[in-house]
């Protein structure tokens, strides 16, 4: 994280406030998009869903049961409003989760849109600047974690960046 210091007064309280939580001890980062048919799309060559919640904590489970240390804390960064209860019911000690996040519950609007959160529309008028601080604050806090369990994604892929040494397993890998 040497390489990238954010100088925003809120991104920088967050990512230390929280990150210091993520450095003790093992962590595990897991960003789980919100199901959208183009979050779908995203995913590959004719992918018609993207991975369920179901599957991103049976992959969490799974990576759990091969590390020689169990992990001390689940750090999950999402955008879909119903992975935290199913994460907090299989992971009640070792969750965190920022609040205050806007997250939806995906899928497509009345009107044809995409119902994500950086998509601006009658049902999501909040598309602001704080939701895109949020996403950079989630990046920095997923690359303060030792393993990463992802699907594919541009955050994903700047947090490879912003910590070459994290431990990245895509979501389909401890799946299969």
């Amino acid at each position: 994280m040497r390489w990238v210091c954010p100088v925003h007064e809120r991104v920088r309280r967050e990512v230390d406030q929280f990150g210091a939580q993520l450095a003790r001890g093992v962590s595990i980062g897991v960003h789980k998009r919100v199901e959208t048919p183009g979050t779908a799309l995203y995913q590959g060559a004719g992918s018609s869903s993207v991975f369920s919640c179901a599957d991103f904590v049976r992959a969490v489970e799974v990576l759990i049961s091969r590390l020689s240390r169990s992990p001390t804390r689940i750090f999950l960064a999402t955008d879909d409003a119903n992975s935290e209860d199913e994460f907090r019911a299989a992971f009640p000690e070792r969750l965190c989760v920022r609040d205050g996040i806007q997250r939806v519950s995906g899928g497509v609007n009345p009107d044809g849109t995409l119902n994500e959160v950086h998509i601006r529309s009658p049902h999501n008028p909040r598309c602001t600047v704080r939701d895109a601080a949020d996403v950079l604050i989630d990046a920095l806090l997923l690359a303060r974690c030792h393993w990463l369990v992802h699907m594919d994604s541009n955050v994903t892929s700047a947090v490879s960046l912003i910590n070459p040494r994290i431990k990245m397993l895509h979501v389909a890998e401890l799946l299969h």
